[in-house]
């Protein structure tokens, strides 16, 4: 492969990992992993509605992004929330620890290496970027409700009016 191949495959898929949404690269790993959408659907426990229709533009909740990180440690981080990186962690650098939480036995994936920690931080950094994005969306519409709420009563007025 020459370095004009490599780098159009390289700028292709930098690309595609930017346009693909959270949604859309767990689609991705579904079907690479074999594993059918219910299965996945039920063991996560979102509704279908989530991943179609209107539901497939929202984003998913930092709960929901960790839950799908233990039940499929498999999955890098990273690569789930930017595009980033390896889609599939690198099995020698993983370490998957038995922890128990209520009555259920549940695994959790550790990347360890000297990177982890900022990793981590990065990923943090990131929820925190979505939430804040969240909040000024809730804003705006709250700012949008107020004005629809002036506007309903205006019209309300001048209706009784008459």
């Amino acid at each position: 492969m020459t370095l004009q191949n490599y780098n159009k495959i390289l700028n292709k898929t930098n690309k595609m990992n930017k346009v693909f949404t959270i949604k859309e690269r767990i689609f991705y790993f579904l079907d690479n992993q074999g594993i059918k959408k219910e299965e996945f659907y039920k063991k996560v426990g979102i509704a279908r509605a989530n991943f179609s229709g209107t539901g497939k533009n929202s984003e998913l909740g930092g709960d929901k992004i960790v839950k799908i990180l233990n039940i499929f440690p498999k999955i890098d981080a990273n690569w789930l929330l930017t595009g980033n990186g390896e889609m599939i962690k690198n099995s020698e650098n993983e370490f998957v620890q038995q922890s128990r939480i209520g009555n259920n036995n549940q695994q959790i994936g550790f990347d360890i290496n000297n990177n982890s920690i900022s990793e981590l931080q990065e990923l943090i950094n990131i929820i925190k970027q979505q939430i804040m994005n969240k909040d000024q969306i809730i804003d705006n519409l709250f700012e949008q409700i107020k004005q629809k709420d002036t506007q309903i009563y205006k019209l309300i007025d001048k209706l009784t009016a008459n």
